[in-house]
Protein backbone atom coordinates (compact mmCIF):
# COMPACT_ATOMS: atom_id res chain seq x y z
CA UNK A 1 0.00 0.00 0.00
CA UNK A 2 1.49 3.36 -1.04
CA UNK A 3 1.96 5.93 1.64
CA UNK A 4 0.83 9.55 1.45
CA UNK A 5 4.45 10.52 0.79
CA UNK A 6 4.59 8.03 -2.12
CA UNK A 7 1.40 9.48 -3.61
CA UNK A 8 2.65 13.05 -3.20
CA UNK A 9 5.99 12.12 -4.75
CA UNK A 10 4.18 10.60 -7.75
CA UNK A 11 1.91 13.65 -8.03
CA UNK A 12 4.96 15.93 -7.90
CA UNK A 13 6.77 13.86 -10.51
CA UNK A 14 3.72 13.92 -12.82
CA UNK A 15 3.15 17.64 -12.27
CA UNK A 16 6.79 18.43 -13.08
CA UNK A 17 6.63 16.25 -16.21
CA UNK A 18 3.40 17.97 -17.29
CA UNK A 19 4.94 21.39 -16.71
CA UNK A 20 7.99 20.44 -18.76
CA UNK A 21 5.80 19.03 -21.55
CA UNK A 22 3.50 22.05 -21.77
CA UNK A 23 6.35 24.54 -21.41
CA UNK A 24 8.18 22.84 -24.28
CA UNK A 25 5.06 22.88 -26.43
CA UNK A 26 4.43 26.54 -25.59
CA UNK A 27 8.02 27.46 -26.51
CA UNK A 28 7.84 25.50 -29.76
CA UNK A 29 4.55 27.10 -30.81
CA UNK A 30 5.75 30.57 -29.77
CA UNK A 31 8.89 30.10 -31.87
CA UNK A 32 6.68 29.14 -34.81
CA UNK A 33 4.51 32.21 -34.24
CA UNK A 34 7.60 34.43 -34.04
CA UNK A 35 8.97 32.93 -37.26
CA UNK A 36 5.65 33.54 -38.98
CA UNK A 37 5.58 37.13 -37.71
CA UNK A 38 9.04 37.70 -39.21
CA UNK A 39 7.92 36.11 -42.47
CA UNK A 40 4.83 38.30 -42.44
CA UNK A 41 6.94 41.43 -41.90
CA UNK A 42 9.14 40.42 -44.83
CA UNK A 43 6.09 39.76 -46.97
CA UNK A 44 4.47 43.05 -45.93
CA UNK A 45 7.62 44.94 -46.96
CA UNK A 46 7.66 43.10 -50.30
CA UNK A 47 3.98 43.95 -50.79
CA UNK A 48 4.59 47.63 -50.04
CA UNK A 49 7.49 47.75 -52.49
CA UNK A 50 5.54 45.91 -55.20
CA UNK A 51 2.50 48.14 -54.70
CA UNK A 52 4.66 51.29 -54.95
CA UNK A 53 6.21 49.91 -58.14
CA UNK A 54 2.75 49.02 -59.48
CA UNK A 55 1.48 52.52 -58.68
CA UNK A 56 4.42 54.12 -60.51
CA UNK A 57 3.85 51.82 -63.50
CA UNK A 58 0.11 52.62 -63.46
CA UNK A 59 0.87 56.34 -63.56
CA UNK A 60 3.17 55.84 -66.55
CA UNK A 61 0.53 53.67 -68.26
CA UNK A 62 -2.12 56.31 -67.61
CA UNK A 63 0.11 59.07 -69.02
CA UNK A 64 0.86 56.99 -72.12
CA UNK A 65 -2.81 56.14 -72.56
CA UNK A 66 -3.83 59.78 -72.30
CA UNK A 67 -1.20 60.77 -74.86
CA UNK A 68 -2.40 58.01 -77.20
CA UNK A 69 -6.02 59.19 -76.82
CA UNK A 70 -5.04 62.77 -77.59
CA UNK A 71 -3.04 61.66 -80.63
CA UNK A 72 -5.98 59.56 -81.91
CA UNK A 73 -8.13 62.67 -81.52
CA UNK A 74 -5.69 64.58 -83.74
CA UNK A 75 -4.16 66.71 -80.99
CA UNK A 76 -0.54 67.73 -80.84
CA UNK A 77 1.34 66.01 -78.03
CA UNK A 78 4.77 66.92 -76.69
CA UNK A 79 7.20 64.02 -76.33
CA UNK A 80 6.65 60.40 -77.16
CA UNK A 81 9.36 60.31 -79.80
CA UNK A 82 11.71 58.12 -77.77
CA UNK A 83 12.00 54.38 -78.15
CA UNK A 84 9.41 51.92 -76.93
CA UNK A 85 10.22 49.97 -73.74
CA UNK A 86 12.11 46.78 -74.49
CA UNK A 87 12.71 43.47 -72.76
CA UNK A 88 16.08 44.92 -71.70
CA UNK A 89 14.29 47.83 -70.04
CA UNK A 90 12.11 45.39 -68.11
CA UNK A 91 15.14 43.36 -67.06
CA UNK A 92 16.94 46.53 -65.91
CA UNK A 93 13.93 47.60 -63.84
CA UNK A 94 13.72 44.14 -62.26
CA UNK A 95 17.48 44.11 -61.54
CA UNK A 96 17.14 47.52 -59.90
CA UNK A 97 14.44 45.92 -57.73
CA UNK A 98 16.90 43.17 -56.70
CA UNK A 99 15.98 40.42 -59.15
CA UNK A 100 18.71 38.11 -60.42
CA UNK A 101 18.86 36.34 -63.78
CA UNK A 102 17.74 33.21 -61.98
CA UNK A 103 14.74 35.11 -60.54
CA UNK A 104 13.62 36.28 -63.98
CA UNK A 105 14.07 32.81 -65.46
CA UNK A 106 12.05 31.34 -62.59
CA UNK A 107 9.31 33.95 -63.10
CA UNK A 108 9.10 32.89 -66.73
CA UNK A 109 8.78 29.22 -65.74
CA UNK A 110 6.01 30.07 -63.26
CA UNK A 111 4.27 32.20 -65.92
CA UNK A 112 4.38 29.25 -68.31
CA UNK A 113 3.04 26.92 -65.62
CA UNK A 114 0.17 29.31 -64.98
CA UNK A 115 -0.72 29.40 -68.68
CA UNK A 116 -0.77 25.58 -68.71
CA UNK A 117 -3.05 25.45 -65.65
CA UNK A 118 -0.39 24.02 -63.36
CA UNK A 119 0.01 26.83 -60.83
CA UNK A 120 -1.89 25.12 -57.98
CA UNK A 121 0.10 21.92 -58.50
CA UNK A 122 3.29 24.01 -58.46
CA UNK A 123 2.34 25.59 -55.11
CA UNK A 124 1.56 22.19 -53.60
CA UNK A 125 4.89 20.80 -54.80
CA UNK A 126 6.79 23.82 -53.42
CA UNK A 127 5.11 23.38 -50.03
CA UNK A 128 5.89 19.65 -49.94
CA UNK A 129 9.53 20.20 -50.91
CA UNK A 130 9.91 23.04 -48.43
CA UNK A 131 8.80 20.78 -45.58
CA UNK A 132 11.12 17.97 -46.73
CA UNK A 133 14.04 20.41 -46.95
CA UNK A 134 13.22 21.74 -43.48
CA UNK A 135 13.27 18.22 -42.04
CA UNK A 136 16.52 17.37 -43.82
CA UNK A 137 18.17 20.58 -42.60
CA UNK A 138 17.22 19.85 -38.99
CA UNK A 139 18.61 16.31 -39.21
CA UNK A 140 21.85 17.53 -40.84
CA UNK A 141 22.45 20.12 -38.14
CA UNK A 142 21.65 17.62 -35.40
CA UNK A 143 24.20 15.21 -36.89
CA UNK A 144 26.84 17.95 -36.92
CA UNK A 145 26.15 18.92 -33.32
CA UNK A 146 26.06 15.40 -31.87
Amino acid sequence: MPTIEDIRALQLQNSEANEKFWTGLRDMRQATADDHKQLLATIQQAIETAEADAKAAAEKACDAGERASRLRAGEDVVGGLGKQPTQEDLERILRDAGWTTRDTEHADVVRRLSKLGGFEEYLAEVHKRHRLAEYAAARAILRRLT
